[in-house]
């Protein structure tokens, strides 16, 4: 498809260029990481009641003397950690004047893993005994009888069954339109669906940090709200007569391509900031399977919408997924915020996100 667009002779200048920009990405990404501004005996935990990373300070290896125990020091103003607490496995890092302790414990003597993993089964009817390891995969079904998962898998899933119609349907639609219009319509449908093929790629590299911050600011919801409003716009614009200007298609398409990528950037934003951790493997297995065999049905749609007409296919499946716009609402949850280090690394300066 690239070769049909810009020609043989384009083509290693796109690939090059694409394979340069995802280099300048990674790159990015990695500078950005927070575990780059690591110092030596500094690691990175990830606290889930604020759903931010943070820096501890390793404890050390040997028990602590004495004289080591009653002394405290302080590192760059922002950590402060005496060698008692990390002789006894504490570790406190504040900002400003909110401190919060990550691993001390509580006045009933619980440890923070063991309270999140009573907490977690009890949500699903189940109380393991004192200092019981909960399985991940009872939490996780505890997780999956749960209505917000029901909602989400369910949205997930209907979306993206219109997105695999729109894409199986694609380059019929456009031959059914340049056909008795223009003398190459078969050039015409390879340039459209290269299009496509280029803003599935590129709709990362825009759409990164506009739709992160979004997610961070507002949270997953307002993503799925997008992607619900994008999808049936796309198919009313696909479902236009032939007469209709052929460059709306290309609108339709940046619909979709958009709504693809906010669907999986909410939908990966969702799980850890609703359910956590502690079975994001699972979940994610099960609604990715559920929304594969769902999505199966396109063959059917679209065979039935080529026979019965394919505005009125497109018509409908718009019609079917307005009242799923319902669903967002259903899935608010505090925004997440930025996952920033809570405190300073000892260069001066904050690891960012």
């Amino acid at each position: 498809a690239i070769s049909d667009v810009t020609g043989t002779s384009g083509h290693g200048v796109f690939l090059g260029a694409y394979a340069a920009v995802a280099l300048l990405l990674c790159i990015l990404l990695a500078r950005l990481h927070p575990s780059t501004a690591l110092k030596p005996g500094q690691s990175l935990r990830f606290d889930r009641n604020r759903l931010a990373f943070v820096v501890v300070v390793d404890p050390p290896s040997t028990p602590a003397s004495s004289a080591t125990i009653s002394a405290t020091h302080t590192v760059d103003e922002k950590c402060i950690v005496g060698a008692h607490d990390a002789a006894v496995g504490q570790q406190i890092s504040a900002v400003g004047p909110n401190a919060i302790p990550l691993l001390s414990e509580d006045a009933a003597g619980q440890e923070p893993e063991e309270r999140v993993n009573k907490k977690e089964a009890a949500s699903g009817g189940e109380s393991p005994r004192d200092g019981a390891e909960v399985s991940p995969w009872g939490v996780a079904w505890a997780q999956m009888r749960t209505f917000a998962f029901a909602m989400l898998l369910l949205f997930f899933a209907i979306n993206l069954l219109g997105i695999a119609v729109y894409v199986n349907t694609l380059a019929a639609s456009l031959d059914r339109r340049c056909r008795n219009r223009y003398s190459s319509s078969s050039s015409l449908v390879a340039r459209y669906t290269a299009a496509f093929d280029a803003m599935n790629s590129w709709v990362v590299v825009i759409l990164l940090v506009p739709i992160g911050r979004l997610l961070d600011l507002h949270g997953p919801w307002v993503g799925f709200l997008l992607t619900s409003l994008a999808m049936p716009l796309a198919f009313i614009l696909s479902g236009l007569p032939p007469s209709a200007p052929l460059p709306l298609q290309l609108l339709a398409m940046a619909l979709v391509s958009s709504a693809r990528f906010t669907l999986f950037a909410s939908f990966f934003s969702y799980l850890p900031a609703k359910f956590g951790f502690k079975a994001f493997g699972a979940l994610v297995g099960v609604a990715s399977c559920t929304a594969s065999l769902v999505s199966t049905a396109q063959f059917a749609i679209a065979d039935a919408g080529f026979r019965m007409g394919y505005g009125p296919m497109c018509v409908g499946c718009a019609v079917a997924l307005v009242p799923f716009a319902l669903i967002p609402r259903h899935l608010r949850i505090p925004p997440p915020g930025r996952m920033l280090c809570l405190v300073k690394n000892i260069g001066g300066h904050p690891p960012g996100v």
